[in-house]
């Protein structure tokens, strides 16, 4: 099989479950990774033969492609701000939206030598970016999945960057974290999707991401965000900044939370779809102005 061949094969039998320019990127994706190509070879080189063992495990690949695994699971990886993050089915793939949520938090912090917690850590994105980008940050993050906690420490090693990685249930009072100091910024891409709207997602999601990081009663699709204000109002700095990626069709509820709370300077923010994903708050309550 010619690397032409093998995107013909790619086409044929993916084309129920993609786009065609979801097809093209797959395939640049895979021959990318297995064959170890840069994008001069795709020019140059698209008659080449594959050995054997490389064609079977292309093939391998796009039978799992077809049963619906997502392809950062199948290859391991993938980028997020710049940076190769290894991926894993113990942890959320990284996604574009968070890349944003990361974007804000930079554009409002300079290099001044901050502390920040990142409550949920996965794989570890999220403060590996932010550690990446000012290096004169301590970063600390927190997660209640030690199989998480270990993709996240092998991600800090692969990139070289110092950020403390500890276990932490919000719910319960086990955890090493040594919550007892003061954080200028808390980040948190926290569940958030109830369960009841399971049924309508794409089965690349619902049946390979781990259900324990996605989502939440139906009664209550706040209880994290409760728990995560928490925490802030207990150890965020006086007017130190919280950073929440949400849920779409919560926004008013969580602004209303928040205000009830006490809190000020909220703002929403839209995502590159126009969807209010993003929220942010000063740790500055209204209660201790009046």
């Amino acid at each position: 099989m010619t690397v032409h061949e093998f995107q013909s094969f790619v086409n044929t039998s993916l084309s129920k479950n993609y786009e065609v320019n979801e097809l093209r990127s797959i395939f640049k994706e895979l021959v990318s990774v297995r064959l170890g190509w840069d994008s001069v070879d795709f020019i140059l080189a698209k008659d080449t033969l594959i050995h054997e063992a490389t064609r079977q495990q292309l093939s391998n690949d796009v039978q799992r492609l077809e049963a619906g695994e997502p392809l950062q699971y199948i290859l391991g990886k993938t980028v997020f701000c710049g940076l190769e993050i290894t991926c894993a089915p113990s942890a959320l793939i990284p996604r574009p939206e968070t890349e944003e949520l990361v974007g804000w938090i930079l554009s409002n912090h300079g290099l001044d030598a901050l502390s920040v917690l990142d409550v949920g850590t996965g794989t570890g994105c999220i403060a590996l970016a932010l550690k990446n980008a000012r290096p004169t940050w301590k970063v600390s993050a927190l997660d209640c999945s030690e199989e998480a906690l270990g993709l996240a420490r092998v991600n800090a090693k692969n990139l070289g960057l110092n950020c403390d990685f500890f276990y932490y249930d919000l719910f319960g009072v086990q955890g090493n974290a040594p919550l007892n100091s003061m954080c200028h910024i808390f980040v948190s891409n926290p569940p958030y999707i109830p369960v009841n709207e399971k049924p309508h997602m794409d089965s690349s999601v619902k049946d390979f991401e781990p259900e324990i990081a996605l989502f939440v009663p139906d009664e209550d699709p706040l209880i994290f965000y409760r728990k995560i204000l928490e925490k802030f109002r207990k150890y965020g700095n006086e007017n130190g900044w919280l950073y929440l990626e949400i849920h779409e069709n919560y926004a008013a509820d969580l602004c209303g939370l928040l205000q009830y709370e006490g809190f000020t300077n909220i703002e929403l923010r839209k995502d590159l779809q126009g969807k209010e994903r993003m929220i942010r708050v000063q740790n500055v309550s209204l209660w201790s102005e009046t």
